[in-house]
């Protein structure tokens, strides 16, 4: 009987042990779903502010936080999801301005099949900054290049760690106008990605220098 009873118990507790396995997986599961699965906008307000040199479209009911554009300072903006998992930056360059008309002139009266234009040259640069403040920094792919109402416009898409752990991917854009050079970051959890990039174009494509 003590056999038999013995037998009786092990079988419980591991139907138990299967059961919490069972439960407790299928929780995590739902909560990495859960996390992937974000609220994409369906509705855009404009951003139009007296003081500073962009304005765009962002989703509505995002956190807005920005400054510049007087006394020297540069215009920013950040656009902030409700829990603040997805963000997008911008930032305004006067050097990469500058280095962008100096490279204009340079490259005027050349055949423009044969050479890129300066908005590359300054993506390029503007990368090694971006390794410095984001940690494991790393591009995938080669970037895109293409027209948007600032001008030419330099897309690379790109991963790195987030603050608290796990991985985060969005995109790095380098946009040139004739007078100010903007930086743009956008990023989101890694497996919201592909939900997001949709918010993130219409942000580019929407942007523009006042």
């Amino acid at each position: 009987m003590l056999l038999v009873g013995g037998s009786v118990l092990g079988l419980a507790l591991t139907g138990g042990l299967i059961y919490f396995m069972f439960t407790a997986g299928s929780s995590l599961s739902a909560q990495n779903a859960a996390q992937n699965q974000a609220a994409v906008p369906a509705k855009y307000v404009k951003f139009h502010p007296e003081v500073g040199d962009f304005g765009c479209e962002y989703p509505e009911g995002w956190t807005v936080k920005n400054g510049g554009g007087q006394g020297g300072v540069q215009s920013w903006g950040k656009f902030l999801s409700p829990d603040e998992s997805v963000s997008i930056s911008v930032r305004g360059n006067m050097t990469g301005g500058a280095l962008g008309g100096a490279g204009l002139a340079m490259t005027q009266g050349a055949d423009s099949d044969e050479i890129e234009p300066p908005v590359v040259d300054i993506h390029r640069l503007m990368k090694r900054k971006v390794e410095d403040d984001y940690p494991n920094y790393e591009e995938i792919g080669d970037y895109k290049l293409f027209e948007t109402k600032m001008g030419d416009t330099c897309q690379s898409v790109f991963t790195t760690k987030a603050l608290l752990g796990g991985k985060q991917r969005g995109y790095r854009v380098t946009l040139l106008t004739g007078r100010v050079q903007f930086n743009m970051i956008c990023l989101c959890p890694d497996g919201q990605f592909d939900q997001m990039r949709p918010v993130f174009d219409k942000v580019i494509q929407t942007i523009y220098e006042k």
